[in-house]
């Protein structure tokens, strides 16, 4: 519950992991790891600066006694009870994949509220994806950028879009398959369109979700 309460404040306020472990003075990936519930802190002490970080933000600071009012939930939910919502989705040959559901007729798809959240739009990863990570007819979440950084980004040229890796190499951007130096290119020539903050994937009855609002870096363990 604690977790939730601190998440949904983040959602709430459109602030990132990164904002909150400057807060409470801790590692970005720790706080990220805690608040998904990947892992816990040693003591409560954390919990309660956490919660009291995003109950200052609400302007109900009660010293991390009680939670936050939790925003209203979607009425869509997926398989495993996760909030959904529906997002634009880009690249006209993702509506055709097998294996996910396209509003084809207004190019939206449903997702994890949490993600709709923390990006601007959908991309369906089909087979030409360079991030091995991430499997066909998986849902990539992107935030609307164009400016580089060290993150998986899509890019496009002549309405070809791509999934890379972007990399500073000898002076300049390239970009290539995610863990392999071999290969890479400039990116001279491709628009930069976002940057990758999450991705949602649904086989069967099984549904797995990772997000990081600054930005997703698939290449760190």
């Amino acid at each position: 519950m604690r977790a939730q309460t601190v998440q949904s404040g983040l959602d709430r306020h459109r602030k990132s992991y990164r904002w909150l472990a400057n807060q409470i003075n801790r590692s970005h990936e720790s706080v990220r790891l805690w608040v998904q519930g990947r892992s816990f802190p040693k003591s409560d002490y954390d919990w309660e600066k956490m919660l009291q970080a995003v109950q200052e933000l609400d302007g109900t600071a009660t010293n991390g006694k009680s939670g936050v009012n939790l925003p209203q939930q979607s009425a869509l939910r997926s398989l495993t009870g996760m909030p959904m919502v529906e997002i634009l989705v880009v690249g006209k040959d993702a509506l055709q994949h097998k294996n996910v559901t396209v509003r084809s007729e207004q190019a939206v798809i449903s997702v994890p509220e949490k993600l709709a959240i923390a990006g601007d739009f959908a991309y369906i990863v089909d087979t030409d994806s360079m991030m091995p990570i991430l499997e066909p007819g998986d849902i990539a979440i992107i935030r609307k950028s164009d400016v580089a950084r060290r993150l998986p980004f899509l890019i496009e040229r002549n309405g070809e879009l791509r999934f890379v890796q972007l990399r500073w190499r000898d002076s300049k951007w390239m970009q290539g398959k995610l863990n392999a130096l071999d290969g890479e290119t400039p990116i001279e020539g491709w628009r930069l369109i976002g940057y990758l903050v999450g991705w949602f994937r649904s086989r069967g009855t099984r549904e797995t979700i990772d997000y990081d609002s600054d930005g997703l870096r698939l290449d760190v363990p």
